[in-house]
Protein backbone atom coordinates (compact mmCIF):
# COMPACT_ATOMS: atom_id res chain seq x y z
CA UNK A 1 0.00 0.00 0.00
CA UNK A 2 2.62 2.10 0.78
CA UNK A 3 4.62 1.80 -2.19
CA UNK A 4 0.99 2.24 -4.21
CA UNK A 5 0.84 6.01 -2.49
CA UNK A 6 4.00 6.91 -3.45
CA UNK A 7 3.38 5.59 -7.17
CA UNK A 8 0.40 8.03 -7.06
CA UNK A 9 2.20 10.76 -5.58
CA UNK A 10 5.17 10.43 -7.52
CA UNK A 11 2.91 10.48 -10.86
CA UNK A 12 1.15 13.78 -9.40
CA UNK A 13 4.15 15.50 -8.78
CA UNK A 14 5.68 14.80 -12.17
CA UNK A 15 2.15 16.24 -14.21
CA UNK A 16 2.21 19.03 -12.29
CA UNK A 17 5.99 19.75 -12.77
CA UNK A 18 5.18 19.30 -16.35
CA UNK A 19 2.47 21.88 -16.04
CA UNK A 20 4.32 24.27 -14.24
CA UNK A 21 7.58 24.23 -16.52
CA UNK A 22 4.71 24.25 -19.87
CA UNK A 23 3.08 27.77 -18.53
CA UNK A 24 6.67 28.79 -17.86
CA UNK A 25 7.81 28.26 -21.32
CA UNK A 26 4.36 29.91 -22.70
CA UNK A 27 5.06 32.69 -20.61
CA UNK A 28 8.49 33.13 -21.77
CA UNK A 29 7.46 33.02 -25.68
CA UNK A 30 5.04 35.58 -24.78
CA UNK A 31 5.94 39.02 -27.30
CA UNK A 32 7.70 42.16 -26.02
CA UNK A 33 6.22 45.46 -26.68
CA UNK A 34 8.88 47.39 -28.36
CA UNK A 35 6.90 50.71 -29.22
CA UNK A 36 3.21 52.14 -28.05
CA UNK A 37 2.08 55.50 -28.46
CA UNK A 38 -1.60 57.04 -27.88
CA UNK A 39 -0.75 60.70 -28.82
CA UNK A 40 -1.58 62.16 -25.68
CA UNK A 41 -0.21 64.98 -25.06
CA UNK A 42 1.54 65.28 -28.84
CA UNK A 43 3.59 62.33 -30.89
CA UNK A 44 6.44 60.29 -29.45
CA UNK A 45 9.51 61.74 -30.65
CA UNK A 46 10.23 58.51 -32.26
CA UNK A 47 8.35 59.45 -35.69
CA UNK A 48 10.10 61.26 -38.56
CA UNK A 49 6.99 63.00 -39.84
CA UNK A 50 9.13 63.03 -42.87
CA UNK A 51 7.12 63.49 -45.18
CA UNK A 52 3.29 64.62 -44.99
CA UNK A 53 3.13 67.36 -42.24
CA UNK A 54 1.86 64.92 -39.51
CA UNK A 55 0.31 66.19 -36.66
CA UNK A 56 -2.10 65.20 -33.20
CA UNK A 57 -5.92 66.13 -33.68
CA UNK A 58 -7.19 67.87 -30.34
CA UNK A 59 -9.13 64.41 -30.06
CA UNK A 60 -5.76 62.74 -29.46
CA UNK A 61 -5.08 60.73 -32.69
CA UNK A 62 -2.26 61.07 -35.60
CA UNK A 63 -2.74 62.81 -38.73
CA UNK A 64 -1.04 64.07 -42.01
CA UNK A 65 -1.99 67.78 -42.88
CA UNK A 66 -0.96 67.04 -46.75
CA UNK A 67 -2.08 63.60 -47.72
CA UNK A 68 -0.11 62.32 -50.91
CA UNK A 69 -0.33 59.27 -53.09
CA UNK A 70 2.00 59.70 -55.92
CA UNK A 71 4.54 60.53 -53.54
CA UNK A 72 3.40 59.06 -50.62
CA UNK A 73 3.39 60.48 -46.68
CA UNK A 74 5.25 58.71 -44.57
CA UNK A 75 6.05 59.10 -41.09
CA UNK A 76 8.05 55.74 -39.66
CA UNK A 77 9.21 55.01 -35.95
CA UNK A 78 12.55 55.87 -36.13
CA UNK A 79 14.07 54.05 -32.78
CA UNK A 80 13.08 50.26 -34.78
CA UNK A 81 15.06 50.43 -38.38
CA UNK A 82 15.43 46.39 -38.34
CA UNK A 83 12.11 45.31 -37.82
CA UNK A 84 12.13 41.88 -39.22
CA UNK A 85 9.37 39.27 -37.27
CA UNK A 86 7.12 41.20 -35.14
CA UNK A 87 3.33 42.46 -34.76
CA UNK A 88 1.90 45.98 -35.30
CA UNK A 89 -1.67 46.62 -33.52
CA UNK A 90 -2.94 49.46 -34.73
CA UNK A 91 -6.12 52.11 -34.60
CA UNK A 92 -7.76 53.37 -37.68
CA UNK A 93 -10.36 56.22 -37.17
CA UNK A 94 -12.72 57.41 -39.40
CA UNK A 95 -11.77 55.44 -42.43
CA UNK A 96 -10.83 56.61 -45.74
CA UNK A 97 -7.87 55.92 -47.81
CA UNK A 98 -4.34 55.24 -46.15
CA UNK A 99 -2.09 52.13 -44.72
CA UNK A 100 0.96 51.04 -43.54
CA UNK A 101 4.51 50.69 -44.60
CA UNK A 102 5.72 47.10 -43.23
CA UNK A 103 9.49 46.31 -43.44
CA UNK A 104 10.16 49.54 -45.25
CA UNK A 105 13.56 51.44 -45.97
CA UNK A 106 12.03 54.95 -47.12
CA UNK A 107 8.44 55.66 -48.80
CA UNK A 108 10.03 54.52 -51.82
CA UNK A 109 10.83 50.82 -50.91
CA UNK A 110 9.07 48.44 -48.78
CA UNK A 111 5.64 46.25 -48.72
CA UNK A 112 2.37 48.72 -47.42
CA UNK A 113 -1.34 47.64 -46.52
CA UNK A 114 -3.94 49.77 -47.96
CA UNK A 115 -7.07 50.31 -46.73
CA UNK A 116 -10.50 52.06 -48.63
CA UNK A 117 -13.25 53.02 -47.59
CA UNK A 118 -15.00 51.29 -50.23
CA UNK A 119 -14.66 47.61 -48.37
CA UNK A 120 -11.53 47.30 -49.94
CA UNK A 121 -8.12 46.42 -48.89
CA UNK A 122 -4.94 44.84 -50.50
CA UNK A 123 -1.10 44.74 -50.10
CA UNK A 124 0.96 46.63 -52.44
CA UNK A 125 5.11 46.72 -52.78
CA UNK A 126 6.72 49.95 -53.69
CA UNK A 127 9.94 50.06 -55.48
CA UNK A 128 11.82 52.95 -57.19
CA UNK A 129 9.23 54.81 -56.21
CA UNK A 130 6.27 53.36 -57.40
CA UNK A 131 3.60 51.49 -56.68
CA UNK A 132 3.58 47.66 -57.57
CA UNK A 133 0.23 45.83 -58.50
CA UNK A 134 -2.55 45.34 -55.71
CA UNK A 135 -1.60 41.78 -54.44
CA UNK A 136 -4.43 39.66 -51.87
CA UNK A 137 -7.09 41.71 -53.00
CA UNK A 138 -10.56 41.65 -50.51
CA UNK A 139 -13.71 43.45 -51.47
CA UNK A 140 -16.68 44.08 -49.45
CA UNK A 141 -15.47 44.19 -46.30
CA UNK A 142 -18.14 44.94 -43.71
CA UNK A 143 -16.65 46.54 -41.58
CA UNK A 144 -14.45 49.04 -44.00
CA UNK A 145 -17.46 51.40 -44.73
CA UNK A 146 -16.56 55.15 -44.70
CA UNK A 147 -16.00 57.09 -41.49
CA UNK A 148 -15.91 53.62 -39.55
CA UNK A 149 -13.34 52.97 -36.74
CA UNK A 150 -11.61 49.80 -37.08
CA UNK A 151 -8.43 48.14 -35.21
CA UNK A 152 -5.81 45.99 -36.85
CA UNK A 153 -3.39 43.26 -36.16
CA UNK A 154 -0.88 42.88 -38.52
CA UNK A 155 1.61 40.31 -37.99
CA UNK A 156 4.82 39.96 -40.22
CA UNK A 157 6.53 36.34 -39.53
CA UNK A 158 9.29 35.03 -42.02
CA UNK A 159 7.78 35.52 -45.38
CA UNK A 160 4.73 36.07 -44.75
CA UNK A 161 2.10 39.40 -43.73
CA UNK A 162 -1.25 38.99 -41.69
CA UNK A 163 -3.97 41.42 -41.58
CA UNK A 164 -6.53 40.57 -38.92
CA UNK A 165 -9.68 43.13 -38.81
CA UNK A 166 -11.76 44.21 -34.71
CA UNK A 167 -9.85 41.17 -33.45
CA UNK A 168 -11.00 38.21 -35.51
CA UNK A 169 -9.23 34.67 -35.36
CA UNK A 170 -8.88 34.23 -38.99
CA UNK A 171 -6.98 36.86 -41.54
CA UNK A 172 -8.74 38.87 -43.73
CA UNK A 173 -5.64 39.10 -46.19
CA UNK A 174 -2.02 37.26 -46.13
CA UNK A 175 0.30 37.94 -48.85
CA UNK A 176 3.78 36.15 -48.98
CA UNK A 177 7.04 37.95 -50.27
CA UNK A 178 10.46 37.34 -50.25
CA UNK A 179 11.71 41.10 -51.70
CA UNK A 180 12.18 42.62 -48.02
CA UNK A 181 13.75 41.05 -45.04
CA UNK A 182 13.72 44.36 -42.30
CA UNK A 183 13.01 47.61 -42.34
CA UNK A 184 10.39 50.25 -40.61
CA UNK A 185 6.98 50.50 -39.82
CA UNK A 186 5.13 53.44 -41.19
CA UNK A 187 2.41 55.56 -41.75
CA UNK A 188 0.34 56.23 -44.75
CA UNK A 189 -2.27 58.69 -44.99
CA UNK A 190 -3.81 60.23 -48.24
CA UNK A 191 -6.82 61.54 -47.34
CA UNK A 192 -8.17 64.76 -44.85
CA UNK A 193 -9.83 63.35 -42.16
CA UNK A 194 -8.54 59.47 -41.59
CA UNK A 195 -6.11 59.38 -38.42
CA UNK A 196 -4.63 56.73 -36.67
CA UNK A 197 -4.13 56.05 -32.64
CA UNK A 198 -2.79 53.33 -30.04
CA UNK A 199 -0.03 52.30 -32.04
CA UNK A 200 2.03 49.23 -30.41
CA UNK A 201 4.97 47.04 -31.95
CA UNK A 202 5.74 43.88 -30.66
CA UNK A 203 8.39 41.68 -31.73
CA UNK A 204 7.75 38.15 -32.13
CA UNK A 205 11.62 37.50 -32.44
CA UNK A 206 13.59 38.21 -28.87
CA UNK A 207 10.48 37.68 -26.48
CA UNK A 208 12.09 38.36 -22.84
CA UNK A 209 10.71 36.51 -19.91
CA UNK A 210 8.66 38.14 -17.13
CA UNK A 211 9.93 37.75 -13.85
CA UNK A 212 6.86 35.72 -12.55
CA UNK A 213 7.98 33.33 -15.28
CA UNK A 214 10.89 32.61 -13.48
CA UNK A 215 9.39 32.59 -9.99
CA UNK A 216 6.79 29.81 -11.63
CA UNK A 217 9.50 27.74 -13.16
CA UNK A 218 11.31 27.88 -9.59
CA UNK A 219 8.57 26.86 -7.64
CA UNK A 220 8.21 23.51 -9.72
CA UNK A 221 11.85 23.14 -9.38
CA UNK A 222 11.58 23.82 -6.03
CA UNK A 223 8.46 21.34 -5.22
CA UNK A 224 10.49 18.58 -7.26
CA UNK A 225 13.46 18.93 -5.43
CA UNK A 226 11.71 18.53 -1.98
CA UNK A 227 9.72 15.16 -3.04
CA UNK A 228 12.71 13.51 -3.88
CA UNK A 229 14.07 14.30 -0.61
CA UNK A 230 11.40 13.03 1.31
CA UNK A 231 10.72 9.62 -1.03
CA UNK A 232 14.63 8.78 0.02
CA UNK A 233 14.06 9.62 3.53
CA UNK A 234 11.14 7.17 3.16
CA UNK A 235 12.50 4.98 1.53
Amino acid sequence: MKIEKNLYCKRFLLLSFVLVLFLGLASVASATTLFFDDFNGGPDVAWSNQYGSWTVTSGGSYISLSPKSSNPTYSSINTLPLLTDFALDIDVNNLQHGGIFLRSTSRDRGVALILRSNGTIYWHKRSGGRWGSKLGEVFGVAEMAPGEDVSLRIEVIGVTYSVYLNGASAAVTTLTDYAYTGGYVALYDYSDSMTFDNVRVSDFANPVPEPSTYLLLGSGLLGLVIWRRRARKNS
